[in-house]
């Protein structure tokens, strides 16, 4: 009999190419836990889920409505965070009284049912729908002027937008930044 025909041919080729497959998927994908409750209510502190490692090849791969994780420098040490990618290279964005608008188009927002202490609305970016927390009472809080996004560079929020010191607080992210993307596409 030949070895090709053989069962121990196939369990040690079965066992070579699970290695093979587990290995390849390592490289390119990981689990991730996020830290904060900056993204309530879809991802609360201490959630758990799969990221994409370098999910994009330029600036141009990246949608409006991504989740994504980043690497920054911040007193000498890299520190990874994750927020929502709402604005791209050269768009203007601003913030009033909670509303979020792009190009002087609001980004449209539903009301769902509270969550706590929060107004919980679903709002769409681009082709994502997604929930976001607000406080009861809108408010002036997190208003941010009209600002134009750098060349190769994107504009992140929270989902829980009073609770994430986001790019209107360390400003637009570098794509150089990115270092992954929440989900398996």
């Amino acid at each position: 009999m030949k070895f090709w025909k053989s069962p121990i041919f196939w369990e040690i080729t079965a066992g070579v190419l699970l290695v093979l497959g587990a290995v390849f998927f390592k490289h390119h994908h990981s689990r991730y836990t996020i830290p904060q409750n900056g993204m309530f209510p879809d991802l609360p502190a201490q959630s758990s889920f799969w990221v994409t490692k370098h999910p994009y090849k330029t600036i141009a791969d990246v949608r409006r409505g991504d989740v994504i994780v980043f690497r920054l420098q911040k007193d000498g040490a890299p520190i990874e965070y994750i927020w929502r990618v709402i604005a791209l290279p050269g768009e203007r964005i601003a913030i009033r009284e909670d509303a979020v608008t792009i190009d002087n188009h609001p980004l449209p927002r539903t009301p769902l049912p509270d969550e706590g202490d929060f107004h919980i609305f679903e709002e769409t970016a681009g082709n994502s729908i997604y929930r976001i927390a607000l406080p009861p009472r809108l408010t002036t809080a997190g208003d941010m002027p009209e600002t134009t996004v750098p060349p190769g560079h994107v504009f992140v929020l929270g989902d829980n937008r009073h609770h994430a010191a986001d790019s209107r607080v360390m400003g637009p992210v570098p794509f150089e930044a990115i270092v992954a993307r929440v989900g398996l596409r």
